[in-house]
């Protein structure tokens, strides 16, 4: 009989914000190589899916729900992962990220943009998750390059996950 492992299905909740982030100048970044505090933030966009998935569509290994204000992502497989509605946002952006999940692991977001039109690994940033059922805050800068057309963003890559 074969003693095959199944992966079980994942939960996530995110709610995203966008906000610009420009580029230390060099000589400054030379000076100081710690990254400056950010004072003010302007949101660009805000998802709080009052409205529903509001253009986010699951693209991989996951189900998506809009569901008390916020999108709820089951992951159905290893690699789960979906995509951002049409951006044109100008680069580099932070994505600010409000999260839980009970599964260790990490994300990850991936962008293109008009000058980067291209899916790859070049044009993404990892981020360490906190998996402990409470919601966190995650800022991820993306050093895109003109304007950001859409993210794609990965979650968690490890089989025989849980469902919170």
């Amino acid at each position: 009989m074969c003693q095959c492992s199944i992966p079980k299905p994942i939960l996530y909740i995110l709610v995203f914000f966008i906000i610009p982030f420009s580029l230390p100048d060099v000589s400054v970044a030379a000076i100081n190589p710690y990254p400056r505090t950010v004072i003010e933030v302007e949101k660009l966009k805000v998802w709080d899916f009052a409205t529903g998935l509001e253009g986010f569509r699951p693209t991989h290994h996951c189900q998506l729900e809009a569901k008390a204000r916020r999108m709820v992502i089951t992951a159905t497989g290893n690699d789960p992962y979906l995509h951002s509605p049409r951006l044109d946002l100008p680069g580099p952006i932070t994505i600010r990220l409000r999260m839980r999940g009970i599964q260790v692991g990490s994300g990850q977001i991936f962008w293109i943009s008009d000058q980067e039109p291209h899916w790859g690994e070049k044009q993404s940033r990892h981020f360490d998750v906190e998996y402990d059922k409470q919601w966190h805050e995650y800022d991820v800068y993306l050093p895109a390059v003109g304007s950001v057309q859409h993210i794609r963003t990965d979650m968690l890559h490890a089989a025989n996950s849980r469902k919170i």
